[in-house]
């Protein structure tokens, strides 16, 4: 969607209130991609990241 083109993002939601396929086809897919930024996901990767850092120190 192109930014600024109210009229683009009004004819994209009137397509979802029209389309129910879609609008569940578009929640799954949110609720898979969701699960990326699940807290406990986001403190694994930066616990990893600390510990690669930590490392690279420690190697040097």
């Amino acid at each position: 969607m192109p930014a600024q083109e109210v009229n683009a993002l009004g004819l994209a939601m009137l397509r979802l209130v029209e389309d129910r396929d879609e609008r569940l086809r578009m929640g799954e897919a949110a609720l898979r991609s969701s699960k990326v930024y699940d807290l406990s996901v986001i403190i694994r990767r930066w616990e990893d990241y600390i510990e690669e850092r930590l490392a690279a120190k420690a190697a040097r």
